[in-house]
This record gives C-alpha cells, sequence and structure tokens, in this order.
C-alpha cells in the first residue's frame, strides 16, 4: 500500500505487497481547490494515462466528488488572556 501526501513528493511505503496483485484499489482523498465535476474529470483522465502505461484496464466506481459548505463551528474559544 502506497500513500502520497504532496505534490510532486514521493509515494510512501505503507505496507509492502508478498508478491504480484491481480488487482488493485486506489482511492483518491484530496482537498483542491476546484469545482466537484472538473476535480472528477481529472482523475478519469489520470487513470486513463495510468492504464495506458502500464497496459492495463481500469473499471470506476461512480465519483464521489463534493464541494463543502464553510464551516460553521459550534464552539468557539475565548482568545487567551481575555
Amino acid at each position: 500500500m502506497l500513500s502520497l501526501t504532496e505534490s510532486g513528493g514521493q509515494p510512501t511505503l505503507d505496507r509492502a505487497a508478498t508478491g504480484p496483485a491481480p488487482t488493485g484499489r486506489a482511492v483518491v482523498n484530496a482537498r483542491v481547490a476546484c469545482e466537484p465535476d472538473a476535480l472528477d474529470a481529472a482523475v478519469t483522465e489520470a487513470v486513463a494515462a495510468a492504464d495506458g502505461v502500464a497496459g492495463v484496464t481500469s473499471s470506476a466506481t461512480t465519483p464521489v466528488s463534493f464541494k463543502p459548505s464553510y464551516p460553521r463551528p459550534v464552539h468557539r474559544l475565548a482568545p487567551a488572556g481575555a
């Protein structure tokens, strides 16, 4: 299992494979400054490009990109010394 936590960074090996994998799964969990539809299109394009390089075929689930609303905290801390 690999993780990538910054743009342009190197993947970190979280868990080594015990042998060749007949199947795989990729999960993209990212905060990005774009609209959900644009993110879905970019991920779909990147997967298609990776498939071409690796000589494999991917099947995708329905994208689940969303745009969260502005945070509205229930509790606020008083400034220090107030």
